[in-house]
């Protein structure tokens, strides 16, 4: 078994009282010991234990992520079978070297693959690896034994079958199936195995028609939000959500860490709002309407509060896996909150967050903006936004029509 581990070199003090932090490796009866450019503290700031510097979080995540590097390059060599060589493992963290597999790799068990290669990999998002995550669940309590190489067409029908029988939804198989079609198609990209055989397979997704707020709902739901206390924690929900259903259909995870500084006054005296969001790393700008503007605090503009104070903002400053379960955490609760703020509006639909997003973009169409600027605005592509959105707006033409035979 090969570990890691962060230690404080104490013997080794500067002039200032400071020691240099190493990380150990250890496999088998081999230790290589690597010193932490940049990385010294006072003993006393040191916690052993828990590995970490006490009073500098910024230190902490650089130092931990540097060791889950090492972890991970020290858990791929273990997986495919390599001999460890710690001088090399050093060497390839350092980016002057890469792991190549072995030819037994192909015999690589599918579980094992995925939480190494991909749930292990911190440069992923955190949502993205939360769902390899639950496929490796997946596959490891009903497939333990299924190789890379026995994942073909046959193999994704029948389990496509099994999920159906289990009562999964439609869109959940398929959010499985394409993480596993996924999966084995980079063990193809990495050499580990032969292309994959996946003919006589096709992923199905189900035809969901997306609920929304059209304009009149949310039109009352704005006068609903004008009569509430201000300040209180319903309010600052409601305000985030209606932001979202009039400014650009920001997500929820993009408005709980929006701040002032993200706004900028033009020329013309408009407001303009500039974000990177998290899902993508798309940049977008837009000048924000009078409703929009109505809706946050003016004075505060090119400061650093929180627009919402959704979450603390200590959490801006943590690593970004802490922030995205915040973010889920606080998320579950606020559509609980919104839920009933929805009924008390008089408004009877089900409502989460997430569907200001398609209030925005369905109400965009309805209004006959055209489809590049609706685009640019929400930051999505024309197939998802025709795909998506478009089948919201025919349902709607629809119900119209039968208006006509009352």
């Amino acid at each position: 078994m090969a570990t890691t581990k962060i230690y404080l070199r104490k013997s080794a003090l500067n002039k200032k009282g400071l020691a240099p932090l190493r990380i150990r490796l250890k496999h088998e009866s081999k230790i290589k010991e690597i010193t932490l450019s940049g990385a010294r503290v006072a003993p006393e700031k040191w916690d052993d234990s828990k590995e970490k510097v006490i009073g500098d979080k910024m230190l902490t995540h650089r130092i931990q992520a540097k060791k889950l590097e090492y972890q991970a390059a020290l858990n791929k060599a273990q997986t495919l079978g390599i001999d460890i060589n710690l001088d090399e493992i050093h060497e390839v963290v350092a980016g002057k070297k890469k792991i190549t597999a072995n030819p037994t790799s192909k015999d690589m068990i599918v579980f094992k693959f995925i939480e190494e290669y991909i749930v292990s990999n911190v440069d992923l998002a955190y949502g993205t690896r939360k769902n390899y995550k639950t496929l490796k669940g997946l596959l490891e309590l009903e497939y333990p034994k299924v190789k890379l190489t026995e994942i073909d067409g046959a193999f994704m029908n029948a389990l496509e079958l099994k999920l159906k029988k289990k009562g999964l939804m439609v869109n959940t198989i398929h959010s499985r199936l394409k993480c596993l079609k996924a999966a084995v198609n980079r063990a193809y990209e990495l050499r580990m195995i032969g292309k994959p055989e996946l003919r006589g397979f096709k992923l199905k997704k189900g035809i969901v028609i997306k609920s929304y707020l059209n304009l009149f709902e949310t039109k009352e739901l704005l006068s609903y939000h004008e009569k509430m206390i201000k300040g209180s924690i319903d309010y600052n929900i409601l305000r985030s959500f209606l932001w979202s259903c009039y400014s650009c259909g920001m997500r929820f995870g993009d408005c709980c860490v929006l701040t002032y500084e993200q706004f900028s006054i033009d020329d013309d005296e408009s407001v303009r709002l500039n974000y990177k969001m998290r899902k993508t790393p798309r940049i977008i700008s837009v000048v924000l309407n009078k409703t929009a503007l109505g809706l946050i605090d003016y004075s505060k503009i090119g400061t650093k509060e929180m627009v919402f104070q959704l979450i603390p903002y200590r959490f801006l400053n943590e690593d970004a896996d802490t922030l995205s379960m915040k973010i889920e955490a606080r998320n579950a609760y606020i559509n609980k909150r919104l839920k009933l703020l929805i009924k008390k509006a008089a408004i009877k639909k089900k409502v989460s967050y997430h569907i200001s997003r398609h209030s925005f973009c369905t109400n965009c169409l309805t209004l006959g903006i055209d489809h590049f600027t609706i685009k640019e605005v929400a930051g999505l592509s024309l197939k998802v936004l025709e795909s998506t959105y478009g089948k919201v707006i025919d349902q709607s033409k629809t119900n119209a029509m039968k208006l006509l035979d009352e």
